[in-house]
């Protein structure tokens, strides 16, 4: 571990539990989260005015209409009983790295070294690392932990190592802020909104957190589970053994 990441972990052991530390921050960004509300409704607004638009402008439009006796039979050929068969036969995609969205919460375990949740946590982001999972987390992460830390220094260690672990940073785009009206009809509690919208509109297969009742009525658009059952569901540590051992041959 580096000197930096050492000392960010002694701060951080001093200023409590990870659940708290992420509450607060996201207490003093409710003013940013009330603005891009504010935004998302605008642009709702927008595109109503634009698809009522649209409307106006199809229903102008005088329906093409064609001859079927101009219609040329070349157009239709006839299939044969081999295409037949073969269109019938299912198509086998490749299989896909299962997208995680990562909560805050979980990355502070791993910087804190919190005994009860360090060891399934930092499972969870070797498994990004080794490209077992694709993760990803928003933008507000990073501000997040950078109202928690309030050290430039501390700050670079911490982002250098999401770095490391290859989580990909989301920016909040106009389409987060419009789902930002989605999950608000879903949720009590307005902090976690960023997190939510971006998991949505991303369309991830789990986000990972702490903080499961928050998310609860979003698991008709993704599963939420904790660090542990991430693990569990997604055989990381068998998975990550086995990148491992790729390498070393």
């Amino acid at each position: 571990m580096s000197t930096s990441l050492k000392k960010l972990h002694q701060m951080l052991k001093r200023l409590g539990p990870s659940e708290k530390l992420v509450r607060k921050a996201r207490l003093a960004l409710s003013p940013k989260i009330e603005n891009l509300l504010a935004e998302a409704k605008k642009l709702e607004e927008k595109r109503v005015i634009a698809l009522k638009k649209e409307l106006e402008i199809a229903r102008k439009r005088k329906p093409k209409t064609v001859e079927r006796e101009h219609v040329e039979s070349d157009f239709y050929p006839a299939l044969s009983e081999e295409r037949l068969i073969a269109m019938r036969k299912p198509v086998l995609l490749p299989s896909l790295v299962p997208r995680i969205y990562i909560d805050t919460v979980v990355f502070l375990n791993v910087f804190k070294k919190e005994p009860l949740y360090v060891k399934s946590s930092e499972s969870v982001l070797r498994s990004v690392e080794f490209g077992c999972l694709r993760g990803l987390t928003s933008d507000y992460t990073k501000i997040e932990i950078s109202l928690i830390l309030k050290n430039k220094e501390l700050c670079k260690a911490a982002f250098d190592q999401l770095n490391r672990w290859k989580v990909q940073i989301v920016g909040t785009t106009d389409r987060i802020k419009l789902n930002l009206l989605i999950v608000r009809r879903l949720m009590d509690d307005e902090y976690d909104l960023i997190h939510a919208s971006t998991a949505l509109t991303e369309k991830v297969e789990v986000l990972t957190t702490r903080n499961i009742k928050d998310f609860i009525e979003l698991q008709r658009y993704f599963l939420v589970w904790p660090p542990e059952k991430v693990v569990q569901q997604f055989n990381i540590d068998e998975c990550v053994a086995k990148k491992k051992e790729k390498l070393v041959r």
